[in-house]
């Protein structure tokens, strides 16, 4: 009886055994990162939020304390999730879980965790501590990679370095620590420490940024196991991590203007190529979730790295002033407080000549494709590694199917900036194509796309399609195309930073054509604009900065109305469906002449007249319409005169005065419908005409939170009577109450509040 008991007791030891060795060989080889293991274990309810909190924060300075179902040698980057704990951990109710979190978050970067460094050196631009390095690399590599990374995004592209605290490290060097971390974290960067913290003015930069932070580096002493080499591996990190230090000294990321994470952590993920090309280790991060928006995506935010890469390519890789030109005007004007998250962006890919709605409509075709830029693929239709992404992460699929004439697909593309694909059919006669937008939002872009096994051939629909609209291609012709997608983007932007992005239902239907008119050939043509074009040759070097506007020979669509031409730009008016499109275009280069600049009017116009900076467009018995011209790339209606009315409004200078008056037509309130309870959303009335007689008053109901009798007002609901628990939660204070899981995860319905939620 003796030996059975004693043999039993084995079996028992030899079960715990091997069930914790299992254990860890299945979290060694998980498809998940440890953060995405803890954020499973919430989204099971297995964990609340604190808790995770609590597992997050051990991840990042004390991951031996980390449970061991939670550890993973999966590759992670560390500043996103320091920034997260940032922000949450004030919100955490539970107190021995919150002072843990707070420990860890102000001792990052210091000796803390691990105990004290015993070296330390100092590199070109850095004061590194460091112990033992593992994994083949030596010091040498570390300061090698830390102070190219600098060179290259400090030195040689411009970008503000990183400001040291009042407590700087020896000699004013950028403090990093070369530490443990465990497996699977690459480092990160941090605001804490000894010598972290804020700075408000960061003096490498030539405005006050206002809430600029010193911060510290942590990069693992082990690279091995990350994907590639583990001096890829290092390289990759200090480009990646090295730029969110630099993001830290802009003030962006603690300001009221902090882009979202997918900005944050993409536009690291895209620095890696910029400063170490053959690293490719953002690479592993494909493909982001195509049908979530830029302006609120909440995917895989290293991902959207290829975003970034897909809208700035053309402009040049890995060389000051070209691609890099685009994401550094984009932090700077975060940081300067004059744009923010989609605004930014916009204005940084203006500066360059072109807007953020045409740099995304091409990135979503090349990013379709897929096309290793050389021969007749050309940017922006293409990437100059295109090959190693298909290697990497298969080819990107399309999102609807429409394999016969006749047939339709009903799909659905989120506002702000996503995109669908449709794949078309391959018959061997023309068909129409019609796009109908069945929601109540949303501008829906649309170009049909071939790929004939040696060029794209981009067939834009002529229009913009909004609210109620539908837009033809006619007469489209396989000819010998060897795949058709449909790349359908919605360019509607709701809000500088939006919170969430409606989705807006499409209609794509394919129909018998009697007159094939589009044939596709071997010979690329662009979207830089919404025209129907017929393609011709054009040729963009590959690897080098190109024009804004891939120059393509675009003839006048059938049926033109009207034609002026005055120095270099031709003015014509396209009539399409019953709808006309005032448009200019750019004849510098007679041969190719370039849309730059378009505008849809309601009514049939019979001539146009251009002189100076305006251009005088009648529309027959009805009167006259202004537009101002003087920026070309984006014409406006500025005066009209109606015969009826027996008005007439033109624009004046500050210093001119006019008897006449213009009554106010139309007014309209822009901002959210949905939004989170202990914030504050800006409303803004606007009117038309825009130069409509003054003076008005402005009289907000119910009465704002601040802003009344201005154009803009704020409002802040502080408590909100439709909230539900999930369990975890605890509702016993409405007004004092926050969320302990996610707060964006939790909207509120403005539009149901008629007044303001004031707490009973």
């Amino acid at each position: 009886m003796l030996i059975s008991r004693r043999w039993l007791l084995f079996l028992i030891v030899l079960i715990f055994v091997f069930y914790n060795v299992e254990t860890k060989l299945a979290l060694s080889f998980s498809s998940q990162s440890t953060p995405q293991l803890i954020e499973s274990a919430v989204d099971r309810k297995e964990i609340d939020r604190e808790t995770a909190n609590l597992y997050l924060a051990y991840a990042i300075g004390e991951h031996d304390k980390l449970p061991v179902e939670y550890q993973s040698n999966v590759a992670w980057h560390g500043t996103a999730y320091l920034l997260r704990l940032q922000n949450e951990v004030a919100t955490m109710k539970r107190q021995k879980e919150r002072m843990t979190v707070e420990r860890i978050l102000s001792t990052t970067c210091d000796s803390y965790s691990v105990g004290a460094m015993p070296y330390s050196v100092n590199s070109t631009y850095f004061y590194i501590e460091y112990d033992s390095i593992y994994g083949g690399l030596t010091l040498n590599d570390y300061i090698t990679s830390l102070d190219n990374s600098w060179e290259t995004e400090v030195n040689d592209f411009g970008w503000a370095a990183p400001p040291v605290s009042d407590n700087p490290p020896p000699d004013n060097l950028y403090h990093v620590r070369i530490d443990n971390l465990g497996g699977g974290l690459y480092g990160y960067v941090s605001s804490g420490g000894t010598h972290g913290g804020f700075v408000g003015d960061n003096p490498n930069t030539s405005w006050d940024d206002e809430k600029a932070y010193a911060s510290c580096m942590v990069l693992n002493n082990d690279y091995t196991g990350f994907p590639g080499s583990p001096q890829r591996a290092l390289d990759a990190t200090t480009a990646h991590e090295f730029n969110h230090s630099i993001q830290y000294g802009y003030g962006a990321l603690h300001s009221s203007y902090a882009p979202d994470m997918n900005f944050i952590e993409g536009g690291a993920t895209w620095m890696e190529d910029e400063v170490y090309d053959n690293s490719d280790d953002n690479h592993n991060y494909l493909w982001p979730e195509f049908d979530q928006c830029m302006g609120a995506f909440d995917g895989n935010i290293y991902a959207y790295w290829i975003t970034f890469r897909g809208m700035t390519e053309r402009f040049g890789t890995n060389i000051a002033g070209g691609s890099e030109d685009v994401m550094q005007d984009f932090w700077e004007e975060t940081s300067k407080g004059t744009g923010e998250n989609l605004s930014a962006m916009n204005t940084a890919l203006n500066n360059k000549g072109i807007t953020l709605a045409d740099a995304y409509h091409d990135y979503a075709i090349a990013v379709k494709f897929n096309k290793t830029c050389g021969g007749n693929y050309t940017l922006p239709h293409c990437f100059e590694e295109a090959a190693s992404y298909v290697s990497k992460a298969g080819h990107t699929s399309v999102h609807g199917y429409i394999d016969s004439i006749g047939d339709s697909y009903t799909g659905y593309v989120e506002d702000n900036y996503a995109l669908s694909w449709v794949s078309l059919p391959t018959a061997s006669s023309g068909y129409d194509v019609t796009l109908e937008n069945t929601s109540e939002g949303g501008e829906i872009r649309t170009s049909v796309v071939c790929d004939t096994g040696t060029t794209l051939v981009v067939y834009p629909f002529s229009q913009v399609v909004g609210v109620g609209q539908s837009s033809t291609l006619a007469g489209f012709y396989l000819g010998n195309c060897q795949f058709v997608v449909a790349v359908i983007t919605n360019q509607s932007q709701t809000a500088d930073d939006p919170y969430f992005c409606v989705r807006r239902e499409y209609n794509l239907t394919v129909s018998n054509s009697t007159t094939p008119i589009n044939t596709p050939t071997d010979t690329p043509t662009s979207t830089s604009s919404a025209q129907t074009s017929t393609p011709t040759p054009s040729s963009t070097p590959t690897n080098t900065p190109t024009p804004s506007h891939t120059p393509t020979l675009t003839p006048i669509p059938n049926p033109v109305q009207v034609v002026f031409i005055q120095d270099d730009y031709l003015y014509l008016v396209e009539e399409n469906n019953g709808e006309n499109n005032f448009v200019i275009k750019d004849l510098t280069n007679p041969g190719s002449p370039i849309e730059v600049g378009n505008l849809l009017l309601e009514d049939t116009i019979y001539d146009i007249f251009v002189l100076g900076n305006y251009a005088y467009v009648s529309f027959g018995n009805q009167g006259l319409k202004v537009i101002d011209i003087s920026n070309p790339a984006n014409p406006a209606v500025v005066g009209t005169y109606n015969r009826s009315a027996k008005s007439f409004s033109q624009r004046q200078k500050s210093t001119e005065t006019t008897n006449n008056t213009l009554p106010l037509e139309h007014v309209e309130i822009n901002g959210l419908s949905l939004g989170f309870i202990n914030t504050t959303y800006p409303f803004e009335v606007k009117f038309s005409p825009i130069n409509a007689s003054t003076p008005m008053t402005y009289t907000w109901s119910p009465p704002p939170f601040s802003g009344q009798g201005t154009s803009q007002a704020n409002y802040h609901w502080p408590c909100d009577y439709y909230c539900e628990g999930d369990g975890n939660d605890s509702i016993t204070n409405g007004c004092n109450w926050w969320f302990s899981r996610r707060l964006y995860e939790y909207p509120l319905h403005i539009s149901c509040c008629i007044y303001p939620c004031w707490c009973q």
